[in-house]
């Protein structure tokens, strides 16, 4: 069993990932969805509760092992990533699922943000994950997580597909449903998955000068935008045919970035996560920035979010009287945006940490389902 090598699976909102330690990339990349019964449509698995999400878990893991991977759970030890916020009831329910229904060998769970770094090889910085959900800014020093210092905002991609909806509505759009063209409505709202390929296909993240006019045109600063882009015809299946405005398609992911009053954008929690650290860091840390999961990988998001940064540091007040920083560098990925943490588990899983730090299914077994937690372990290994 030494022999073989350990899986790597990660749990997010939206999607799973799972492959091997050693290897560059996921096996496979799979919506983490389940149905509840043959007659529902699919649904979000982290959404459930109770017997539900036991069972949601068994089938997504089953599914994982026969179709994807390929090998026997029994003879594979396992490490699992998971993220700053990772609920109580789905832990406990994963963790019963492996080692009582699947009795895996041996499990190690790792924290998201700290997998983030290790394919960079730095030990201080900043994680800025932008997923399903939320978005969340941890900083990191000497490898330990300032855990007090951690930004979180409600802002994500399920943020910008319902922007999208929403602007479809408000912007009057067209849809040809068998040849016939009306105006879309509220009965005409579109599945997840659509909206999803909407934003992917379509969508972009303007420069940041664009971005201001936007902000002016909607508080009535301006009276009309000129150079919008083109609209689009989107294909949602053999009968429907939707008109995409180009004003949609550059102001759909401008809420990420839209500052009013109080309200974070994904650069303030950035720029308040480095206030929040030690001043002799600051500098170290915005020089250190880390950017994951899928909805950083629109087109123009880096781009923006630097300059975003630096008009915060040096335009507005609150940032500026506060903080000295003239510049902000991102760590270029060795890999999709998507599953940097992912690379950075089957890195760090190639080391004997797995052999040294794994819960046995025996040891597991014999505590009642006691589980170390990784925020008691990891400081040992970076000291």
């Amino acid at each position: 069993m030494t022999d073989k090598h350990s899986v790597v699976l990660e749990f997010g909102h939206r999607y799973t990932k799972c492959g091997f330690v050693h290897e560059l990339a996921p096996r496979a990349i799979i919506r983490t969805s389940v149905q509840v019964n043959q007659f529902s449509k699919e649904i979000d698995l982290l959404d459930l509760t109770g017997d539900e999400l036991d069972q949601g878990f068994k089938s997504i893991i089953q599914t994982i092992y026969f179709q994807y991977l390929g090998v026997n759970y029994k003879e594979r030890k396992v490490i699992l990533i998971e993220t700053f916020f990772t609920q109580t009831n789905v832990r406990r329910s994963l963790l019963n699922v492996l080692y009582h229904h699947f009795e895996v060998p041996s499990l190690l769970i790792v924290p998201h943000h700290l997998m983030a770094l290790i394919p960079s090889m730095i030990s201080t910085g900043i994680v800025l994950d932008i997923g399903w959900k939320e978005a969340i800014a941890v900083p990191v020093i000497e490898g330990i997580t300032y855990t007090n210092s951690v930004k979180f905002s409600s802002l994500g991609g399920k943020t910008i597909n319902e922007r999208i909806n929403r602007e479809l509505i408000e912007r009057r759009a067209k849809i040809k449903i068998n040849g016939v063209e009306k105006i879309y409505e509220q009965s005409d709202l579109l599945d997840e998955s659509v909206l999803e390929n909407i934003k992917v296909k379509t969508c972009f993240i303007s420069p940041f000068e664009r971005g201001q006019l936007m902000l002016e045109y909607k508080a009535g600063l301006r009276e009309s935008l000129s150079n919008t882009p083109k609209d689009v015809e989107f294909h949602i299946d053999r009968n429907k045919t939707l008109i995409i405005p180009g004003g949609l398609r550059e102001s759909a992911c401008e809420i990420l970035f839209e500052l009013y009053g109080e309200e974070q954008t994904v650069a303030t929690l950035i720029i308040e996560a480095i206030m929040s650290c030690p001043i002799d860091y600051r500098k170290i840390l915005s020089s250190n920035l880390i950017i994951t999961g899928g909805t950083t990988m629109l087109p123009g998001f880096k781009h923006r979010l630097k300059e975003e940064l630096i008009f915060l540091v040096k335009k507005i007040e609150k940032y500026s009287s506060k903080i000295q920083i003239d510049r902000f560098l991102f760590h270029p990925p060795l890999c999709k945006e998507n599953y940097i943490s992912w690379l950075g588990a089957s890195i760090f899983g190639s080391t004997d940490v797995v052999t040294t730090r794994a819960i046995s299914r025996d040891i597991y077994l014999r505590t009642r389902g006691c589980f170390t937690d990784w925020s008691e372990w990891w400081p040992q290994i970076v000291n």
